[in-house]
């Protein structure tokens, strides 16, 4: 590489000097809720990794699949349950944060942003309220067909949970984008916004979804680490 493609180069991996931030005005309680809600944004990924690990429960296991392993591993599906709807929490607080904050050219992004978030959180949480049915089910005593009708009656009334969870590549990418356009985060990391969105738009094997939660991870400590600092 030439000397003088090296500052372009290096442009991609450097945040702009200013970013299009909401002002901090407020003092120490401003700066301590942006910040933990920054902090929420990789605690997603990492409480999704762990969960993965932990529990092998596809998302879109049958109500029979999913009651026999609320059967044979109460415990886990317990700690499944917990830790989806531990991430809800975790990904509203986050992207909020994110929408929250910034302004300037990052503002019509981050309204997309939040347009699909918050559906894609509300889908987190009814899929652990779905979980915890589930629990409840196995120990009421009724038989499993009774049961797997039941927590299929559920899902009917819920709505298509799977639409929500399409909205993942999506969100991301907005995410990256609205980061980028606000000013928190270099081009580089608008780059692993589209490889996120890529390697989750349709269904693969556990490691290239454990391998999309990797790029997520850094993709979104990358923008909390710039909303604390900013």
């Amino acid at each position: 590489m030439s000397a003088s493609a090296s500052p372009h180069a290096v442009a991609w991996f450097r945040a702009p000097a200013r970013p299009a931030l909401e002002a901090t005005g407020g003092g120490g309680a401003v700066r301590f809720r942006r910040v933990a809600g920054a902090v929420c944004l990789p605690l997603l990924f990492i409480d999704v990794i762990i969960g993965t690990l932990l529990v092998p429960l596809e998302d879109s296991a049958s109500a029979a699949q999913t009651l026999a392993f609320a059967a044979a591993s109460p415990v886990a599906m317990t700690i499944l349950a917990w830790m989806e709807l531990i991430g809800a929490a975790l990904y509203i607080a986050g992207l909020l944060t994110v929408v929250g904050a910034i302004r300037g050219r990052g503002a019509w992004p981050a309204t997309v942003l939040g347009v699909l978030g918050v559906p894609f959180g509300l889908g987190m949480a009814v899929l652990s309220v779905g979980h915890f049915a589930a629990l409840g089910l196995v120990s009421s005593g009724i038989s499993r067909g009774d049961a797997a009708a039941a927590l299929d009656a559920f899902h009917a009334v819920a709505g298509p949970l799977p639409i929500l969870f399409m909205l993942t590549p999506l969100v991301y990418l907005f995410l990256a984008l609205a980061a980028w356009r606000g000013g928190l985060v270099p081009p580089a990391a608008l780059g692993l916004g589209i490889l996120f969105a890529a390697m989750t738009a349709v269904p693969g094997p556990q490691w290239l979804q454990m391998a999309a939660y990797a790029v997520g991870l850094v993709l979104t400590a990358w923008t909390a680490w710039a909303l604390a600092a900013g």
